[in-house]
């Protein structure tokens, strides 16, 4: 349901926060979605357990980063 993968990716990308994504209280229904758990981004740490390149690694840190202003466009993430 679209419930449970919302909690798999906020177990992966980290719960949204007024640090990690400032507009996303202004969300409709963010309320209603918002996990009761609150969870610490873990991107890095479950990927590098697989043996990532660096490189590969901070690219995809960047293109899952929750604050869609803070996320790499198609143009920066090509010339990565």
């Amino acid at each position: 349901s679209e419930i449970d993968q919302l909690e798999l990716i906020f177990k992966l990308c980290g719960t949204p926060s007024r640090e990690n994504w400032p507009a996303a209280e202004a969300l409709p229904w963010y309320g209603m979605f918002r996990p009761q758990t609150s969870y610490a981004r873990r991107v890095r740490e479950v990927f590098q357990g697989m043996q990532v390149p660096p490189a590969a690694l901070e690219l995809l840190d960047a293109l899952l980063q929750l604050d869609p202003r803070r996320r790499l466009d198609t143009d920066a993430a090509l010339n990565h």
